[in-house]
């Protein structure tokens, strides 16, 4: 959501970060954060980074954030360019493989083509 650019007038007042950080939980290693929601810390790409893996009615899914860039990185075994800890990129990425299920990365447009039903429908004129 944009809170202010210039030109256009505050939507939330500057304060409103504190509400929400105040609610924000930290979380380490492997995660239950809701029922069928876990995350795993990984860290290759960037200190303390997560996947996240949701359990659905047709199977897992498993968002990779910035561990894969595209399918690929685990499809040919090419890791991205950058990363924090190269072992631990490769860890991550041996896991994603080892997990299965529907992955989806951070940044390949095949992604929509390979899951279709993820498309958000247009609206109705």
């Amino acid at each position: 959501m944009l809170l202010w650019s210039p030109g256009h007038k505050v939507i939330r007042p500057p304060d409103h970060r504190l509400a929400l950080w105040e609610r924000l939980e930290l979380v380490e290693g492997e995660t239950e954060v809701l029922p069928g929601i876990r995350t795993i810390e990984t860290g290759g790409h960037s200190p303390g980074h997560q996947i996240v893996m949701i359990e659905t009615g047709e199977g897992l899914v498993v968002i990779p954030g910035d561990e894969v860039y595209m399918y690929e990185n685990l499809e040919q075994s090419v890791p991205i360019g950058y990363y924090h800890d190269f072992e631990r990129l490769v860890a991550a990425m041996d896991l994603i493989s080892a997990l299965g299920g529907h992955v989806l990365p951070a940044h390949d447009p095949a992604v929509v083509e390979r899951h279709p039903s993820l498309r958000i429908p247009a609206a109705a004129a």
